[in-house]
């Protein structure tokens, strides 16, 4: 019998991605703002500035990424092998660091603010890509991403803070595969 939604399992995301996104976070930020100071002086009186946060944000987010998208995995070790799951949050990495090295070349102000929408979205998008072929909620987990970013900028201009921005990532992708787990199909389940 199917249930309509795994409450159990959205709490258990909400937790594991809790800690990985704050350690992991952190872990990623050190090692990646260590290599881009470390790029920038080496580089000292040619733009080391740009070079420095090129460098940075090229380990940050594919570090976050393995360390979301291991962390994750290993809760969805039943339903796909984890480095299904580790390959599409990766890829999902990516696409963010695209975007926002994209943004940068607009306007690096730009860029910086909206790294963590861009961060979630590129993220969405690599983990949405496997997640279409095992669940028939699939295109919820892009849908509903880009709608609670939409809401998270909109509210950006009265509150602007980190835990702000991650939060409703987390509480968003934990309802999520609460829906999501239930439909996933089940002649691709792991024995």
């Amino acid at each position: 019998m199917s249930r309509s939604i795994d409450w159990v399992f959205g709490v258990l995301w909400l937790g594991i991605n809790t800690i990985a996104i704050f350690a992991g976070g952190a872990i990623a930020f050190y090692i990646s703002y260590s290599l881009g100071g470390l790029a920038g002086h080496l580089l000292e009186g040619t733009n080391e500035g740009i070079v420095a946060a090129i460098v940075a944000w090229s380990a940050m987010l594919p570090l976050l990424s393995a360390a979301v998208g291991t962390t994750q995995g290993l809760l969805l070790r039943d339903y796909l092998l984890i480095m299904q799951w580790l390959k599409a949050t990766i890829v999902g990495g990516m696409i963010a660091l695209a975007l926002i090295l994209a943004m940068s070349l607009y306007d690096s102000t730009v860029a910086i603010t909206l790294s963590p929408f861009a961060a979630w979205l590129g993220t969405a998008i690599g983990q949405w890509w496997l997640l279409r072929s095992v669940s028939a909620r699939a295109n919820l987990w892009l849908i509903v991403a880009v709608g609670v970013m939409l809401l998270c900028l909109k509210l950006l201009s009265t509150v602007s803070s980190l835990p702000f921005m991650i939060l409703p990532y987390i509480v968003t992708t934990s309802i999520l595969m609460a829906l999501i787990l239930p439909t996933w199909r089940s002649s691709r389940r792991l024995t």
